[in-house]
Order: C-alpha cells, then structure tokens, then sequence
C-alpha cells in the first residue's frame, strides 16, 4: 500500500525552501519539569557541535559555518563566520553543507594545529555544474579535514584536505553525509544511495552505505574488504569497475541514512550506532550497527558485509509490501525500530538521553524525530517480538510523543550553564529556529551530570598517549591575556623532575606539566611539546622540583641571551623554586623546527642525556611569508634521543609513522645526543620515496625543495625538515640512525590523490637571515674559533660567566673560522650561522644555507649578522661532557642603538604549586 500524499511529503522533506513561516506550528506540550527555549533563527541549519570552550559552530545549508558564543544565558545569540564555502557547494533541494565533526582529540590551544580537525560532508562541483541530472558529470558529495584557528575562531579555507568524494549524485536528493567518530577511534560517515537505488546492493559503490575510514582517510585493516582479493579503494570516484570491491565500506543497503548516532554506553574499541533511515513509499525505520558491543548479537550478512536490506526490502519486509510474509526478512539486518507511513514520514533527527540529566526514566533513552509529522519520539524497546505477519507489520517498541516542531534534522545534547546538559534542535526550513530543552523541575533527585569537558586557563590537560606516529609530550598548554602578569601575550608553567629512587648512575631527568600531588611520574623525554606564534611575547615559569640546579635553553631561537631571556647563567635551586624565562618572538621571527633544553654548567650532559628535553616549534611566519608550500602544515614529528640505554623515538622504541601513498608530508626531525658527533640518518626507502630537505635547524632552504637523497648526516643537536613522499602503498620504510641501528618505520597506507605539490618556492628570510657572501668583512670582525675537550682557542680559556672570549660589535657581519669541528661540535646561541666556504663544509652544510651547531672536518669559515639583539651570545661545544668541563665560552654583543634587556627577576621559592597556578606568581 502506498500513501497517496507520500510526493507531497517527499517534496516538503528535500525541498527545504519551503516556508516555516505558511505553516501554523502547535507545539505540543512538554512532559512536567521541561522547558522549551527559542534561542535564534538560522537559515537552514544542518548541524551543530561544540567546540571544549562551549563556543558552537553550526552549519547552514549554504556551506557557511557560524560560531556562536554561549553568552551568561547561554543562548548563543553572539554570531561571527568562521568558515564560507558557499562558492563551492550546491545546494539544490537536499544538496548542500551537511554534516560537521571535530576530530576525537580536538583541542583549543592557541598554537597547535595537530589537534584542531574539524571534518565537513558537503556537495562539490567537481565538474564545474550543479546540474540536477548529470549521472555521469554531475556534483559529487565530498568528505574533508580542515583545520580550525583558535587565535581567530575561523577554519582556515585553504586548509581543506580532501578524504573522499562520492559519485556524482543522479538525483538532488538522498546525499545523507552524517559524520561521526566510533569508541574505536575510527570515523564513520553515512551516504545514501544518490538517487540510485540499485546501487546499495552492489559493493562495488560507495552509494547506499556506511563506510569507515582512519582520522586521515586510510582504511582500516578489519574493513570488511580489506583484505578481499578484489578489494581496491573508491574515495576517488565513489566507485569501482564490475566484480570489484570498495574498502571503505562498513555497511550497505541504506536509502536516505539522515543520521546515524553512535551509543555512549559501549565501552573502548567496541561501537553501536542507531541509522535513522528514510523510507520511500510505505516505511520508516531505524537500524542498529557496529562491532562486538557487550550485547551485540549475530549479524545478518549479505554481500560479506553488514546489510539493511534497501532496495530489496524497505522496514521489515519485501520493498512496497506491508507484511512480512512468513516472517521473511531476506537475511538482511532487521530493524531495530520500524513504523508505517500512514500519509507520510521521514525519520530523520535522533540522539541518545545521556544518563543522569532528565529523570531516572528517560536514561540512555533513544529520541527520534519525524521530519513530515513534526514530532519527537521516546523510543523504549521491549523484548517481544515483532509481529511481522500482522498486516501492516508491527514493532512492538513503546513509542511516546515528547514534543512537536516541524522539520527537525538535527539535535544533539550539548553544554549549558552550571555544568549541566541540554538537548539542542533545529529545523532545515528557509526560517528555522534553533531550540533548546531543558529539565528545570526543582524536584529533580537523579544525581547532577558530569560536565561537559571545558579548557581550563589554570589547570593544564593530563598527558595523552601517543597515537601512530604522534609526539608523546603534552601540548604546553599557554595562558593568555589577563592571566599573564606584566602584560606578556602568554605564559605558562614548566617543571623540570627527575627520579630519585635509581642510583646516581642510573637517574633519569625530564619536563612536565605542573604536577598536583606527591605522586606525578617523571616522564625520562620528550617534554610537553611547545609551539609559538610571531609577534607574541611569552613568560613561562620553570619549577625545578628535583634535587639538583638546572635552567632552561631554546636551542634555536633568536631571542636575547640576557636577563630575563635565554641566559643559561641564571640557576633555579632545587627544591621546587622558580624562575621566569621572557621569549620575545617577534613578527619577523622566523618559523622553525627547534628544541629546548637543560644547560646548567656542570650538569648539562647528565640532565639532558637523562632525558630533560623536548620539542618547540616556531610557527611558519606568515608575515615573512604570506604563501607557504601546500604541504608546510602536514606535519609529522619525530625526536630522536640516543642515550646510553636506548635509541627511542618521540620516546618509544619501534617508532611508526602512519603516512598515505602519494602525499607530501613535512617530517620535523630533532636529534638529541649528549655527544653530539654526527651519524647518518638512513631512510631505507628501496627507492620508492621521494626525499628532499628543505630546511636545517629551523631555517628554511634558500630554493625547496632541496636534493633528494636517502642519507642525510646529522649531529645529536641538529633538525632537520624533510618533505616526503612515498609510493610503496601498504609498505614499511625503515628509518635508522647511528651504527645503522632502526629507530623508526614509516608505514605507507593506501594510495591517495594528494592536494599538495611540490613546486619551487623561494621562502622570504628577516634581516638576521638575510644573504652575506657578497658582504665586505671587516678584520675586526674576523676570527678563529678551536674547541677542546675543556677549553676553546688555548688550554687557558675556559668557562668564566663574568669574563667574555671576545667583544664583537653590534648588527654588523663577522665571520668565524671553525677549525675541526668533527669531533667537537660548533654550536653558538642567538644567531644562525651561513656556510661561507667555497662548495661548502663537506656533504652535511651546503654554501649559503643556515646552521646553528656545525660539525664538519677541517676549517669551515661561516658568516653571522648580530642583528636585532645583542649582549651575552654562548658558543660551546655540543659534546656536552666537554661543554661541562669548560669547552664553552661567551661574547659581548654591544654597540649604538642595540636594545638592552636587563631585567632579570631572581629565582623564587614557589613550593605550592596550586598557589602558583592560582595566583601567577613572578
């Protein structure tokens, strides 16, 4: 039996033009204690989600995405654009911006960008049209990953990173495109069949489908055409050739899956989800899927894969039919809920009750809503089976009505104020409203819900475990603003720990957030992860709660020596003291790979062998340069520390790092050797990878790429960043370093078609980096520089804090020569050094490129400019042993119009760190 007016309500659920405003709506009423706000209008939302400082985005049909800021009401009234692709999506009835995630491990700090993905579904014209019918030519959909900007609440439009695209859609209607992320950490998106039907059947299309994908669009291994002889990947083109199988599908058989909401109750690595799945003449129904959840039972397979059924059956029986015929169900998934159309519907809307928030009865109760009926469902499943010989079939589910407002698409629980929780809806009309409900009774005796997870300005998020290929530390996490005393942009606090249960020869030392209590672990390398922006000044707090002094250096960094600044003269006592370290990155400050260490004299190569050490990232400048490789961003990073004991990266041993096949990526690699003494770092890459450096010690080539190679030396002080690319799909590059000892795998996923070129680039460089060869040197500026185990230039000259090697004059060139750095790595503080000898220093410093630590046979002449700082500049070498015993020394930068920093804050006790947090002392 078919509903006569099921066109009509067909039109009203895909032509979403159509005016609220000719509709009188009745809102039913509420059950007793809930309370319905209209917070704004909105044309056409789609979607919403929060982002931790409860700020939410909200996409609208057009492909515009808002932020609104919750407000002391928390009626999200407050609106700026944070992303316009209108320019780039059709919108055609049921076409258009869709569906917006964030990444699991989404976090809002200022200057990290690994962590800020925010995933869109949306319709592309890939072919140049948003033709209605065009089977063959039409507008696609696309999935991508974009990068949101905390500094500005915008996501970065040229940050797109394609994962998918589908076929184009035969029709306007059945895109669907709801994105989700399972417990299993994998992300999992709904498509609907594209006006094809016939296709949701077939394996070979991506149309009709679930399908489940990597946080970077690779396949997961347990697909279930994974590892099928005929399985191959149809991201390029949502499809493949007869007999052939797509990888990315996890399910088929799906009309218009609207949305499909994963369960909150299963626990890690096992995934339920809820399909809301829009019927075509006679039924709707919501089906269950996923892995082994706890009460999971056997699956109906059809095709070798999970199957709903469409367009074989539509609900619980034979597509058009009303009855189930001895209980005949075709072998496909059964519904979990399944209701008949009765003149209409379109099940659309759904989400699960979180425990705690509503009354006892409605804990982890399932809401549905029906778009043409203009109602919200209580969904209660029973034991009892369905009757699917009745004539019509019946679900014997208790459903109850909870409210009514027509058109609703979405709606989701999100935060509101004092820590509680909300359900939040909208419609998809050319008028919609965005509504909130709220459980208010006074009476209300279930126990108060766990807050939504915010960003706290005091208390810094734990440690994460590191991810395939991901840098262990914590993100530093920066305050800003008014929480920073003397008016610095941001500041933070670091602790340097060591553990004292070892014996001396055996103590490990490292960094870490503010620890709260006695029984914090000593993480023995990397430290929290630090990255900074140009044109902002930090202050950041070292705490050393070891029993040993120690202070902190920015390897690489083009700050002052002095003061307040990078001064490795200043101490901070043991015993939970203090010091204030000032970072002025200015505008022009170069991006750069750099690391940060530990640099008390005498005890220099025990703490940072032992592992106090860590990553810091200056942000690409893009004030020096407005245009950066497309590449720049799509990082990976990599810290090797060789130590007596062990070979680990980014503290691990058996380091992978997960890349696609055919896609650039930048590897920012830092070596940390107490010695020093350069090795070769080995890409085994059986030529089947594209390798170039493009940077060394933080500074960008004069021309990228720079030559291709598999072999590149490096010393234990230098970085190096490499642009990559690898072919060997579903290979292993193995990565060694030192006595050819394997210290990490690349591990090449699947084929993609890349986004990024590598093309020619010419990178901008600041007056300290500006080209000297040409330069005339004075003598006055010329000098020779020989290390010793403990001395530099005669066995009389060793390290004195208050007697300088030298006085050299102030933004001026001068030119060194190193004499045999081989064995006694040249490094100096402050300025970046160009290669000024004829055809370079042998194969690891090329003529005219920059390098802060030099190790290379016979005289090496280099050229520095002393420019924008000056006063104290270190130069030792980097065997830290013999820069413990006096192979370290000092020159005084002075001359007219230098800038002096002489502030210089003493050390401090600061034994409450609760108290320090709380109150920012300096």
């Amino acid at each position: 039996m078919k509903g006569p007016s099921r066109d009509v309500f067909f039109c009203f659920l895909v032509y979403w033009t159509y005016s609220l405003q000719q509709q009188q709506h009745v809102t039913l009423a509420l059950p007793s204690g809930f309370t319905e706000t209209t917070l704004f209008d909105g044309t056409r939302m789609t979607d919403m989600v929060w982002l931790s400082n409860e700020n939410m985005l909200v996409t609208l049909k057009e492909g515009i995405v808002n932020l609104h800021v919750p407000g002391n009401d928390y009626e999200y009234r407050e609106q700026t654009l944070a992303l316009d692709i209108s320019h780039m999506t059709c919108t055609e009835t049921e076409r258009g911006l869709g569906s917006i995630q964030l990444h699991p491990n989404f976090e809002l700090h200022p200057n990290f960008e690994t962590n800020h993905y925010i995933y869109l579904y949306y319709t592309f014209p890939k072919f140049g049209n948003c033709d209605r019918e065009n089977p063959d030519n039409g507008p696609i959909n696309r999935l991508s990953r974009w990068t949101f900007d905390p500094t500005t609440n915008t996501i970065d439009a040229s940050s797109e990173y394609v994962l998918l695209d589908t076929a184009s859609t035969r029709k306007t209607h059945h895109n669907s495109g709801k994105i989700e992320f399972g417990n299993d950490g994998l992300l999992y998106v709904s498509i609907g069949d594209l006006g094809a039907s016939v296709e949701a059947q077939q394996v070979n299309s991506l149309a009709g489908s679930i399908i489940r994908l990597t946080d970077v669009g690779d396949i997961p291994p347990d697909n279930p055409f994974a590892q099928d002889a005929q399985g191959v990947r149809c991201h390029l083109t949502g499809r493949a050739s007869d007999g052939k199988k797509c990888q990315e599908l996890y399910a088929i058989g799906l009309r218009n899956p609207w949305r499909f909401i994963m369960d909150p109750r299963t626990t890690t690595n096992k995934v339920r989800f809820f399909v809301n799945d829009v019927g075509a003449a006679t039924w709707e129904e919501i089906s269950q899927g996923g892995t082994d959840w706890e009460n999971a039972t056997d699956w109906n397979w059809q095709h070798g894969i999970q199957n709903f059924g469409w367009a074989v059956r539509e609900g619980p029986c034979k597509r058009d039919e009303t009855t189930c015929t001895n209980g005949w169900n075709g072998g496909y998934i059964h519904p979990f809920h399944f209701y008949i159309h009765e003149g209409g519907g379109a099940v659309t809307a759904g989400t699960f009750v979180p425990s705690g928030i509503w009354p006892s009865e409605y804990d982890n109760k399932y809401l549905y809503a029906d778009f043409v009926f203009g109602k919200m469902y209580v969904l209660t499943h029973d034991s009892e089976p369905d009757c699917l010989d009745c004539n019509p079939a019946v679900s014997y589910n208790t459903v109850e009505e909870f409210t009514s407002f027509p058109k609703i698409i979405t709606m989701k629980f999100g935060p509101y104020r004092g820590g509680q929780q909300a359900l939040y809806y909208t419609n998809g009309g050319s008028s919609g409203d965005m509504r909130r409900i709220v459980y208010t009774d006074a009476q209300q005796t279930t126990p108060p819900p766990t807050p939504l997870p915010t960003t706290s300005s005091s208390i810094p998020p734990p440690l994460r475990p590191g991810a395939l290929g991901e840098y262990p530390g914590a993100l530093f996490p920066w305050k800003s603003g008014n929480e920073c005393p003397n008016g610095h942009d941001f500041c933070g606090i670091i602790e340097f720990c060591m553990n004292q249960d070892s014996s001396d020869a055996q103590l490990s030392y490292g960094y870490r957030l503010p620890c709260f209590t006695q029984e914090c672990e000593c993480p023995s390398g990397p430290g929290p992860l630090i990255r900074l922006i140009p044109g902002n000044v930090y202050q950041i707090t070292l705490r050393n709660t070891g029993n040993e002094p120690t202070n902190l250096h920015t390897h690489g960094l083009h700050i002052v020596g002095d003061g307040n600044g990078d001064d490795v003269t200043r101490d901070v006592p043991s015993g939970g003291n203090c010091l204030d370290y000032t970072w002025n990155i200015t505008s022009d400050h170069p991006g750069g790979t750099h690391w940060y260490h530990a640099h008390r004299h005498t005890l220099s190569e025990k703490q940072v062998g032992g592992g106090a050490f860590g990553m810091l990232i200056v942000e690409d400048n893009t004030n020096v340069n407005p245009v950066l490789p497309s590449w720049a961003n799509h990082e990976r990073i990599m810290q090797v520390h060789v130590s007596e004991r062990a070979i680990l990266t980014n503290g691990r041993q058996n380091e992978i790092f997960g890349i696609a096949s055919n896609q650039w990526y930048r590897f920012r690699v830092s070596i940390v050797d107490a010695d020093a003494v350069p090795y070769n770092l080995v890409f085994d890459d059986q030529s089947m990878c594209d390798i170039h450096k493009v940077a060394s010690d933080g500074v960008w080539r004069g021309t990228v790429p720079g030559p291709k190679s598999s072999v590149w030396e490096l010393t234990g002080a230098s970085r190096a960043d490499f642009a990559i690319r690898c072919n060997n799909t579903n290979g292993e590059v193995p990565i060694f370093y030192r006595r050819d000892e394997l210290v990490a795998r690349i591990r090449v996923g699947s084929w993609e078609n890349s986004p990024y070129r590598m093309e020619q680039w010419k990178p901008n460089r600041p007056d300290s980096l500006k080209d000297m060869l040409s330069e005339s040197v004075p003598e006055a500026n010329k000098f020779l520089v020989k290390l010793g185990f403990d001395y530099i230039n005669n066995d009389e000259t060793r390290w004195d804090p208050l007697v300088p090697l030298a006085t050299i004059a102030y933004n001026q060139v001068h030119e060194w020569t190193l004499v045999d750095t081989v064995l006694h790595p040249f490094h100096l503080h402050l300025y970046h050094m160009q290669i000024a000898t004829p055809n370079g220093c042998g194969p690891a410093y090329e003529e005219g490129e920059f390098y802060d630590t030099i190790s290379a046979p016979g005289d090496c002449t280099v050229r520095f400019r002393t420019a924008d700082i000056g006063q104290r500049c270190v130069l030792h070498c980097h065997v830290l042993y013999h820069e413990d015993n006096g192979s370290m020394s000092w020159v005084n930068v002075t001359g007219d119009g230098m800038p002096m920093n002489n502030v210089q804050s003493p050390s401090y006790s600061c034994p409450d760190i609760t108290s320090l947090v709380n109150k920012r002392v300096t």
